[in-house]
């Protein structure tokens, strides 16, 4: 179970094996990795955050997401008034 209230259990992490069962999979440092999705399932204790490793970078949330479309949103306003 996982849970992000202080205090309370860290991330268990449970792997889907061949034959249908579960079996526990092992958890470093409040991260577990997908096979599936080939990311990182990261606890910041804050909050559950997924994680490229190929990358090395967090994937966006979609608050940080809406703040990027926003960003580029103005810009192109910008840029449209400066071609007007």
């Amino acid at each position: 179970p996982v849970s992000l209230l202080r205090g309370s259990p860290k991330i268990t992490n449970f792997q889907n094996l061949l034959d249908g069962e579960f079996a526990e999979a092992e958890v470093k440092n409040g991260r577990v990795f997908s096979k599936a999705l080939r990311l990182e399932l990261v606890d910041t204790s804050e909050t559950l955050r997924l994680f490229n490793p190929e990358t090395n970078e967090f994937l966006l949330t979609i608050q940080e997401l809406a703040a990027k479309e926003r960003i580029a949103q103005n810009k192109i306003a910008q840029l449209k008034n400066e071609i007007a």
